[in-house]
């Protein structure tokens, strides 16, 4: 059954995202289908994978942080709610295992837009912490400890700049052109960010620090569970 689930995944990627190189990502990420302590997926209408998230609990300096390993998204569905509809299951899942929203949950990308819908969740009604700020506000030492402490969980710690975000080469074996245009946001200044900062081979280290319970409770109700 795993087999056929993961044939169906990339089968549906690669059909879906005929500009990105699916099969030689999950050449080299094999893991995510296998691994991942949490998996989603989603269909169209027709059945196939448009859509998925994958995320696995982490140790730490502070303890445990939930780390989105992928999030993909067909290019039809890009912008659309699809796309918040698949972090919401994935987050359904989640909190139904741990009995709650986590602490803190990072991630690595290259993604403009991934970027911008993670840092919505963190806006000040929701009372949790973003990191980075790429306002020019600095995100402050005990943010860039945090940071650092996952960075060096993720095996990423010589490459990392607290004060950036940039983990230099953090795309490990991905192919540098599994992007073939840079995936920009609505947002120009976090567009100007990351073509400024970072190459295809490089990613921003993210993350939300949610300890609080009214950080949890309004991540939760935005979510839907």
């Amino acid at each position: 059954m795993r087999q056929q689930w993961s044939a169906w995944v990339v089968e549906g990627l690669a059909r879906h995202m005929p500009r990105h190189r699916i099969a030689d990502y999950f050449a080299v990420k094999d893991a995510l289908l296998g691994g991942a302590g949490h998996r989603h997926a989603i269909a169209d209408e027709d059945g196939d994978c448009v859509g998925l998230a994958t995320a696995s609990l982490r140790d730490y300096d502070h303890g445990e942080f939930l780390y989105i390993e992928t999030l993909l998204v067909s290019e039809r569905h890009h912008g659309t709610v699809l796309t918040r509809q698949l972090i919401a299951e994935l987050f359904g899942g989640v909190v139904k295992d741990l009995g709650d929203f986590p602490d803190l949950v990072a991630m690595k990308t290259y993604n403009a837009r991934t970027y911008v819908l993670m840092r919505a969740f963190a806006d000040p009604e929701s009372k949790a912490l973003f990191y980075p700020r790429i306002d020019g506000t600095p995100s402050g030492p005990a943010a860039e400890a945090t940071a650092r402490a996952v960075a060096e969980a993720l095996g990423s710690g010589r490459d990392f700049d607290p004060g950036s975000g940039v983990v230099t080469g953090g795309g490990g074996e991905v192919p540098p052109d599994f992007w073939p245009d840079f995936p920009a946001s609505r947002d120009h200044w976090v567009n100007t960010y990351f073509q400024r900062e970072l190459t295809a081979h490089d990613r921003l280290l993210c993350f939300i620090d949610s300890s609080r319970p009214e950080a949890k409770a309004a991540i939760r109700a935005r979510l839907g569970i």
